[in-house]
């Protein structure tokens, strides 16, 4: 019903106005109007707890939202919290909950990204980087038994973990995991789903520290194809840009640099060709 004069109208607690706020606050993040998504996001959550009390799973999954709504306006310690009361409720349903697994790596995502906004000399960088993947490590075993070796989450999972060691300057088992996370990704999804993109992406950074550049040109090359495919009317999509950047590395760091490539990259993508190519000295295979 409208409101009465001078009264402010508010949404009733619904599932389907619920539906609507959580839908907006997707779209309005896509958009990178994250003031709006952030406003639609607490809203939907406010009505959900309403609606179902504080301890719903449902309510669990509005905490994550808002967590990543958060974090995509840079809003971590706050993201962290929300993520955190996201698993809480998630390990109150038990062992067998199917978003068990999504709690625990969204959790992982939160405390990373408030880590890589800390200073890079923080003196407890190795330690916060120790328990995400900690988290990492159990998200991915949890969705293993749920789901199966041969599956996207599982792969995800691992994909993720590889990132967290390679973090940590372990590049072996980086290595290992970043290898099994594409093998697996390879098998359940389609050629140039875009999701290959994120393996090939992290597989081919680990082969540029592993100073192997030839390793890494066609895991970069592959990558980069997908993402102009997934993103051809974007040509500023943040993804799209690192990978061409790791890219122009891989090709100034190859034993005979491949200069007009990477050129070729910075033109098309406004890239600093000058500080790639000095970066691409500590890729560079050993003589």
């Amino acid at each position: 019903p409208a409101a009465g004069a001078g009264d402010t109208a508010t949404p009733p607690a619904s599932a389907a106005m619920d539906f609507l706020l959580n839908q907006a606050s997707i779209f309005h993040r896509q958009q990178a109007a994250n003031g709006i998504a952030l406003a639609y996001a607490r809203g939907a959550l406010t009505l959900r707890i309403a609606r179902l009390g504080p301890d719903d799973p449902v309510v669990g999954i509005g905490h994550d939202s808002l967590g990543g709504a958060l974090g995509a306006a840079g809003q971590w310690a706050e993201a962290v919290t929300k993520m955190r009361e996201a698993l809480r409720i998630a390990e109150a349903e038990g062992s067998d909950y199917a978003l068990l697994g999504t709690a625990l790596s969204n959790l992982a995502w939160a405390l990373r990204g408030e880590l890589d906004a800390a200073p890079d000399d923080a003196a407890d960088r190795e330690e916060r980087l120790l328990q995400i993947a900690a988290l990492e490590r159990r998200a991915y075993k949890q969705d293993r038994h749920l789901r199966g070796a041969l599956d996207e989450w599982t792969a995800t999972r691992l994909n993720n973990l590889c990132g967290s060691y390679h973090a940590l300057g372990d590049r072996q088992r980086a290595r290992r995991i970043g290898a099994l996370a594409l093998a697996t990704r390879r098998e359940v999804l389609a050629p140039g789903d875009p999701r290959l993109a994120f393996s090939l992406n992290n597989l081919g950074a680990i082969r540029l520290s592993d100073r192997a550049p030839v390793r890494a040109l066609p895991l970069l090359e592959e990558a980069l194809a997908i993402r102009e495919a997934a993103f051809a009317n974007n040509r500023r999509d943040p993804r799209r840009i690192k990978t061409a950047q790791w890219l122009a590395v891989c090709r100034l760091a190859l034993p005979t640099p491949d200069a007009a490539g990477a050129a070729a990259l910075c033109k098309q993508y406004d890239l600093d060709y000058d500080a790639l190519a000095l970066r691409a000295q500590e890729y560079r295979p050993l003589t």
